[in-house]
């Protein structure tokens, strides 16, 4: 008799945690369908290794098919699968249309993105004209806006509306982070763009001269936990447009009255790049897309680096600009990868 009672205990227990489990699942469905809940060992922000943002690669500021394919090959090392194209003004519909093919056929995306910015359409012609002319390409993001001052929410929402009518790609508006939190029309978006250089929580002025990756990944996820956060509110992913690391970079703040002028320090850099892609990477993120300047001093043979070490740049954008500086450095990480 008491055998049978506590087998009866085990079973209501069992039918008890069931029915608690199906409750749970079906508040997700219903008030959370955009999360993904795992187990109570699941990973935070600092220690969890989730999946690459989804599009990350190279932009190129003036297109040379020529010289695409080289590059492509070269931006696979670097685990890259996509590249972006600045509209400039000498870019024609034929060259579009080719570099679009040339990346396409090595299984990168295109994004497109506008030559300035302006609290109005960027691009020097009708937005609807230039989405026809990314559809007609191939192109597959396409950024729409490049705010650095307050802007016309209205105005935003009809040009998109009328962007989409057309374009059937991932629209992104773009916003300088100091007046992302003031944007609000982040409903006229697939993506919200974030554009960089992205700001970190630094340290006093009586911190230690060294830091660990710990400190450095709290650094950037004081920043990152707030733009996700946002994205949640909305209910968007994230991109993060010309998000470099200068190579004068500082982890700790000026001493007051001391203007802030960090010296160049290449290995606290790379740090930042390891730090921030690792920050990327986290389960928690919302971020979508990450975009470099390519050809800023320093960052090509660090960026390559970290992605081979690291193997995580899989999906990277960044802007190449072929100036003799640029062509110099290009030249040089090519070099380094034949003769390590």
């Amino acid at each position: 008799m008491k055998y049978a009672r506590n087998i009866l205990i085990m079973l209501l227990c069992v039918a008890v945690g069931l029915i608690i489990g199906k409750s749970f699942l079906w508040v997700r469905e219903k008030y959370y369908p955009d999360y993904s809940f795992q187990s109570n060992d699941r990973p935070n922000r600092l220690t969890g290794m989730g999946d690459a943002p989804d599009v990350r690669g190279f932009v190129l500021r003036h297109v040379d098919s020529q010289s695409l394919g080289p590059l492509i090959g070269e931006w696979k090392n670097a685990f890259a699968t996509a590249v972006g194209i600045e509209y400039g003004p000498d870019l024609t519909q034929p060259a579009l249309t080719q570099a679009c093919k040339t990346a396409h056929d090595a299984g990168f995306s295109v994004v497109l993105l506008p030559p300035g910015a302006s609290p109005k359409n960027p691009y020097g012609r009708p937005l609807p004209q230039i989405a026809q002319e990314a559809e007609t390409a191939g192109v597959d993001h396409f950024v729409i806006s490049w705010l650095n001052q307050d802007s016309d929410a209205s105005y935003w929402r009809s040009e998109s509306a009328a962007v989409r009518k057309v374009f059937h790609g991932t629209v992104i508006l773009g916003a300088s982070h100091e007046f992302a939190l003031r944007v609000d029309c982040w409903d006229a978006t697939d993506v919200i763009g974030i554009i960089g250089p992205i700001p970190f929580a630094r340290l006093l002025p009586s911190a230690p001269e060294k830091i660990s990756e710990t400190g450095l990944r709290s650094a950037w996820s004081c920043t990152l936990a707030g733009w996700d956060s946002m994205a949640d509110y909305h209910k968007k992913k994230l991109a993060y447009l010309r998000c470099n690391v200068p190579v004068a970079v500082s982890h700790k703040l000026p001493p007051a009255g001391v203007k802030d002028e960090p010296t160049l320090n290449p290995g606290l850099q790379a740090m930042m790049y390891e730090t921030l892609l690792l920050e990327t990477k986290s389960p928690d993120s919302r971020i979508q897309m990450l975009l470099f300047d390519w050809g800023v001093t320093g960052d090509v043979n660090t960026l390559n680096q970290i992605g081979r070490n690291l193997g995580m740049m899989k999906k990277v954008a960044a802007i190449w600009a072929p100036e003799p500086e640029t062509q110099a450095a290009t030249q040089t990480a090519t070099t380094q990868k034949k003769n390590p």
